[in-house]
């Protein structure tokens, strides 16, 4: 009887190898595949969850930007007894004239506004952007506090009494027991000047993520960045065009970057570009990007880019 045969033989083996090696090379590619699939559709939802933020927060901010209260003519009637309030410029947080100031396409070599937005932290590129106006509503209505808003000592706000004909900038210490009684004919709005500016970091310096930041001007004649740190990660160019009413119809003309005459305003036109946060593997990005006027060149690298926007109608381009 012949001797039964047990095991492989070597040819067996080295098939058996070589099925194994391709399945998991398969399975290896697969898992790579699914990965990289998986960090870019993370990296783009991610991203369009910023632009559309961004978008939004500029665009009311714009909207509201010479809002006031209920109150016209605020730059002839207004005082201010805040007189050391010389960041970003002497006694410009104070002046209400210019409440729309437009820094287009900055070249990122030298400070803006008395160093509150430093020149080390800027984006070449992006437009910076300064709001002044009031809060969304008012803190004291004819004496009554509105809740939830509370007064607070080193906060400035617009004080308003015999039916708007006395306007002042004031602190909240200036606000007198008799100001915050109900019945009183004082109403007092929380006074907003922001600055806002694509940062060439987020949390560390170097880290290489652009995002969206803002200034404020705080009461006690100090700047700070805002309190929740920056706003926005992922940011990498704010651009704004405005609509300008050359003959005083209501209708824009023709949009600009660069308006001479903030008064003829009436619509703006809000371009956001994100990028992801992180580069993406298997990716390059050789495309050009149109925001309005502006094109962006190809940056040839591995981050994910897209292009927001949207216009608006600017509300208070007359103190209205």
């Amino acid at each position: 009887m012949g001797t039964e045969q047990r095991g492989f033989t070597l040819v067996e083996l080295l098939v058996a190898m070589t099925l194994g090696i391709v399945l998991s090379a398969g399975v290896a590619v697969l898992f790579l595949e699914s990965s990289t699939n998986y960090s870019q559709d993370d990296e783009t939802a991610r991203m369009q969850e910023n632009g559309r933020f961004a978008v939004q927060l500029l665009s009311h901010e714009l909207g509201m930007a010479g809002f006031y209260g209920r109150y016209v003519n605020v730059d002839e009637l207004l005082t201010t007894t805040i007189t050391d309030i010389d960041q970003c410029g002497d006694d410009w947080a104070v002046n209400v004239d210019d409440h729309i100031e437009h820094n287009n396409d900055i070249a990122a070599t030298a400070d803006l506004y008395g160093g509150c937005v430093a020149q080390e932290n800027q984006t070449a590129g992006s437009d910076v952007l300064a709001i002044k106006r009031v809060a969304d509503q008012a803190t004291l209505d004819d004496g009554s506090l509105q809740s939830p808003a509370t007064i607070d000592d080193e906060v400035v706000y617009l004080r308003s009494a015999n039916q708007g004909n006395e306007l002042q900038l004031v602190r909240g210490a200036s606000l007198t027991v008799a100001d915050q009684t109900a019945g009183s004919g004082v109403d007092a709005w929380e006074y907003l000047t922001n600055i806002y500016y694509v940062r060439n970091y987020s949390a560390t310096v170097g880290d290489g993520i652009p995002t969206l930041c803002r200034v404020v001007m705080q009461g006690d004649g100090t700047i700070g960045a805002d309190s929740s740190g920056c706003l926005v990660e992922g940011i990498e160019t704010i651009h704004i065009e405005y609509g300008d009413d050359t003959d005083a119809d209501g209708v824009p003309n023709q949009y600009t970057d660069d308006p001479a005459e903030v008064d003829q305003l009436v619509s703006a036109r809000v371009y956001v570009m994100a990028r992801s946060v992180n580069t993406v593997r298997n990716y390059t990005n050789d495309k050009a990007y149109t925001l309005g006027q502006k094109t962006v060149a190809a940056a040839n690298d591995r981050y994910m880019r897209k292009v927001y926007s949207t216009t608006i109608t600017l509300r208070n381009p007359f103190n209205l």
